[in-house]
């Protein structure tokens, strides 16, 4: 059906839009060194059918330990802890308004486009 694909169309564009967003977001969170994490964080495609979806993700060795903390070890002994700096899990959860202006600007969209406004 021509229409569900125009609407799986808009729904995917305005996703799209937010894991731009949020991939962006979690960069500018990112400590810097070498550069190299920071430049790590990608956004995967969107996914169709029913439940489209995207993935932010950094596939640098250390980044999942810079984002959830780990334990500082020397001569096999735990001598401390580095809390995580959460740079994803602080922006998804910040991103609450984000998503809720994304479903809305996909709806008035729909709206529009397909069904002529109300």
């Amino acid at each position: 059906n021509s229409q569900r694909k125009d609407v799986q169309d808009i729904l995917e564009k305005h996703l799209t839009k937010v894991g731009n967003i949020v991939r962006d977001e979690t960069k500018a969170k990112t400590p810097v060194r070498t550069g190299e994490m920071r430049r790590g964080w990608k956004k995967s495609s969107v996914k169709g059918g029913n439940n489209p979806e995207i993935e932010i993700y950094n596939n640098v060795e250390h980044a999942g330990f810079v984002e959830n903390g780990h334990r500082v070890v020397r001569g096999g002994r735990t001598v401390g802890y580095v809390e995580g700096q959460k740079m994803l899990s602080n922006t998804i959860n910040d991103a609450g308004s984000l998503i809720d202006k994304a479903a809305e600007d996909a709806m008035n969209e729909i709206v529009n486009n397909l069904f002529g406004g109300l």
